[in-house]
C-alpha cells in the first residue's frame, strides 16, 4: 500500500488516518477588498483553510496583517 493510502496525512493533520477531508483553498486574496473581506470572513469561520496570495495586486498589503 502506498503512503497516501495508510492514512498518514491525516495523522499529520490531527485526523483519524480514515478520515475524509475536504481542503478548501481561497484564490485571489489580495486582488480587491470584498474578495479580502470574504476570504477573512471564512478563514475565521473555519470553512477556508488556505489561501493564495496575488502579491502584485492592488490590495495584497491588506490581505498580510
Amino acid at each position: 500500500m502506498s503512503e497516501a493510502g495508510t492514512g498518514a496525512t491525516n495523522r499529520l493533520l490531527g485526523y483519524p488516518a480514515d478520515a475524509r477531508l475536504l481542503i478548501i483553498n481561497a484564490d485571489d486574496f489580495g486582488m480587491c477588498h470584498a474578495i479580502n473581506a470574504a476570504i477573512f470572513q471564512t478563514l475565521t469561520a473555519g470553512v477556508v483553510r488556505s489561501t493564495s496570495l496575488m502579491a502584485p495586486c492592488p490590495w495584497a498589503r491588506h490581505a498580510m496583517p
